[in-house]
């Protein structure tokens, strides 16, 4: 394999704001704790060391989760670790996506395992930690993936919490897959995954933890989910504040007005209550009036006094929305860093003041690392056309037509002409102008006239040079299709099974050696 860096500020599809954050922009600093810098590291230590955490709830609470599993062996040290008052964690997060989704899934895990292997002495251990975002109930989001130009879809009608929904269709998803896959050995590899999670799974939040964790636990990830009632009592104090004093909103909103005020849009709609009802097959909104706390879309309500009755005895029925998510996860983790996409980040920036309010420790906002994973194919295509990676990052047509100009053996470039016509047009205008000042408006009126037809036979020069060399043309336009889906990113379509399944568990290790999320350029991978 050869690795390559690439500026993000190149790339077209990364946002400015994220680009901004990359660069330590002075205009986002007053919305983060600290500096995304390694060099921060002590700071954050003895920071996060004035929040404590309830550590028991922690680690009784993952171990219930693994329990009966085949990959406690693997994590159990991590576990016992956060015990200890040295011990920290850094985490991503992600909601329970079909066989993950797109490639970035697998970035934002290999980012937190490799950040927490750098951060990790003699004196502090640092756990990664993936927060399965099984509340999320934004089925549409996650019932599919791309394998190979294929979309796989998950049919169902199931509605609510999808680490909640049941499987029913699941194994009609992995037959799919399967054929997709074709016959090797890491093709095996993976049907033995998709139907060891399938078997061992009681739920489909439960079939992502194990298709999760045979392929990190033995990186020593943990993978935890916070639809739990015992983590949900943890945090009620915060849940009560919630939604008795609408605390959120106001400190959001102003913090969204003054990124505003720095040119940056809002990334999250913050509401009065920002808080989910739970149910076994919804996930609703709580909306106060006339003094009753409704769940919208059903016949449920509750006085302000059996809310609060509800929340103490039933947090689990609670679920935090976007705004809130970020306070529930730093309540219970030792956290020292979320690391997650330029998206994200965004939003965990509307947050600075929500967290001191709630007396919550704010952590250090990382950026997760960008992937581009470049086939012995591609690579091999490029060099017959003739192009670098760098060629590939101008659109489609101006791509096209640099090709086509640079491959022909006849030249449209009227620069010459151009020239002429303007010079001639210049001193006609000046003999006219001494004569009768009317024919200088005329004149340049004619000029505009004569450069625009020329502008004209110079298009259909380069559209009839474009399609003498169609069949090169189309190449090019399939090979950049591979690394730039749709003009899009590679790592926000393809799925991880399609490099897998020539690589194995080394794909793996190749990513979590080298996706150190304090190396600010997108990775390039070139297959040898």
């Amino acid at each position: 394999m050869l690795y390559k860096g690439i500026s993000y500020e190149v790339i077209n599809q990364f946002s400015e704001r994220d680009k901004a954050y990359q660069k330590g922009d002075e205009r986002l600093q007053e919305f983060i704790a600290y500096p995304f810098q390694e060099s921060q590291k002590e700071n954050l230590i003895n920071d996060r060391k004035k929040f404590p955490v309830d550590r028991e709830l922690l680690v009784n609470q993952i171990k219930a989760q693994y329990e009966g599993t085949d990959y406690y062996d693997f994590i159990k040290e991590n576990c016992d670790s956060l015990n200890s008052e040295n011990c920290f964690t850094v985490t991503t997060a992600h909601q329970p996506s079909l066989m993950l989704g797109p490639l970035y899934y697998i970035y934002k895990i290999c980012s937190a395992i490799n950040l927490a292997k750098k951060w990790s002495d003699k004196e502090h251990k640092i756990i990664p930690i993936f927060i399965l975002g099984a509340e999320d109930h934004d089925f549409d989001e996650i019932n599919h993936l791309h394998l190979f130009n294929k979309r796989v879809e998950w049919d169902s009608n199931q509605t609510g919490a999808t680490g909640r929904m049941n499987k029913d269709g699941i194994e009609e998803v992995i037959e799919q897959i399967s054929g997709i896959l074709g016959e090797s050995m890491y093709a095996d590899d993976l049907r033995t995954k998709m139907a060891y999670a399938q078997s061992h799974s009681d739920s489909y939040g439960s079939f992502i933890f194990h298709f999760i964790n045979q392929i990190f636990a033995k990186h020593g990830l943990i993978v935890m989910n916070f639809d739990n009632k015992g983590f949900k009592k943890a945090f009620s104090p915060i849940l009560k504040k919630e939604m008795l004093t609408n605390f959120s909103k106001p400190l959001v909103t102003s913090t969204q007005e003054s990124l505003a005020a720095k040119g940056f849009k809002d990334q999250a709609f913050s509401r009065d209550i920002n808080l989910f009802y739970l149910t076994k097959t919804s996930r609703n909104r709580i909306e106060l009036e006339n003094s009753k706390y409704n769940i919208l879309d059903t016949d449920i309500s509750f006085t302000e006094e059996e809310i609060i009755s509800e929340i103490e005895n039933n947090p689990e029925n609670f679920s935090p929305n976007v705004v809130m998510r970020p306070l529930y996860q730093e309540t219970i983790l030792p956290n020292l860093a979320y690391i997650g996409g330029g998206g994200e980040l965004a939003y965990w920036m509307e947050r600075k003041s929500q967290f001191a309010e709630a007396g919550v420790f704010y952590p250090m906002l990382i950026r997760r690392k960008s992937a581009m994973w470049i086939t012995k194919g591609v690579t091999k295509a490029l060099n017959k056309i003739g192009l670098g990676f760098n060629d590939l990052l101008i659109d489609n047509d101006q791509l096209i037509k640099n090709f086509a100009l640079e491959n022909s053996e006849h030249s449209v470039e009227f620069d010459e002409e151009y020239h002429t016509i303007n010079n001639a047009y210049e001193n006609i205008s000046k003999k006219a102008g001494k004569i009768d000042a009317s024919l200088v408006g005329k004149l340049e009126a004619m000029k505009t006239n004569h450069v625009k037809a020329l502008e004209k036979i110079q298009t259909r020069l380069v559209r009839a040079i474009k399609q003498s060399q169609e069949v090169q043309t189309n190449k090019i336009l399939k090979t950049k299709e591979q690394l730039f889906p749709n003009n899009g990113l590679q790592e926000r379509k393809t799925n991880f099974m399609e490099i897998y399944l020539n690589h194995g568990p080394a794909m793996i290790d190749i990513l979590i050696d080298n996706c150190d999320p304090f190396d600010k350029e997108m990775l390039l991978v070139y297959e040898e």
